[in-house]
């Protein structure tokens, strides 16, 4: 079953478009940030999509078509900086889309190298790392473990 919606998941306002960089942070800090952007909850597997370089431009627009139709929930695209150079125009067309500003959509970008992610006005750029500031109100790396553990069922 899947469960409900967080009314406002994150810390503040989660709604519209959010760009993490990660910048070479050790990678634990994904597991915490992960849980800081769903609100301590553990994601649904269609909420989250974990980008290589094999990710076809067709995923990315189907994730993107489900984060704008289920704008109550919050959406992640995970190492967009890995996507191929069709994947990342896929993306950065629908971020600069001046439409953007007005949708309720909930998503949320988390890179960790160089990427064609552009700053937009409606896109709220976090920088997070070990010496940022951020970082800190992050969950702690017990509190994730705890959390992803009790959101396995039966070793999957």
């Amino acid at each position: 079953p899947v469960r409900p919606a967080a009314a406002a998941e994150g810390s503040g306002d989660s709604s519209g478009v959010h760009v993490h960089n990660c910048d070479g942070a050790e990678p634990e800090l994904l597991s915490r940030l992960l849980l800081h952007v769903y609100g301590g909850r553990m994601p649904e597997g269609f909420e989250v999509l974990f980008c290589a370089r094999s990710t076809r431009a067709s995923e990315i627009e189907l994730f993107l078509q489900r984060a704008c139709v289920h704008a109550q929930r919050t959406f992640a695209l995970v190492r967009a900086d890995l996507l191929s150079s069709g994947g990342q125009d896929v993306l950065t067309y629908f971020l600069l889309d001046r439409q953007r500003e007005s949708e309720p959509v909930r998503l949320h970008c988390i890179v960790d190298g160089p990427s064609l992610i552009q700053p937009a006005p409606w896109i709220r750029m976090h920088q997070w790392g070990p010496s940022s500031v951020g970082a800190s109100t992050l969950p702690s790396r017990a509190a994730a473990e705890t959390s992803y553990r009790s959101g396995v069922v039966d070793g999957a």
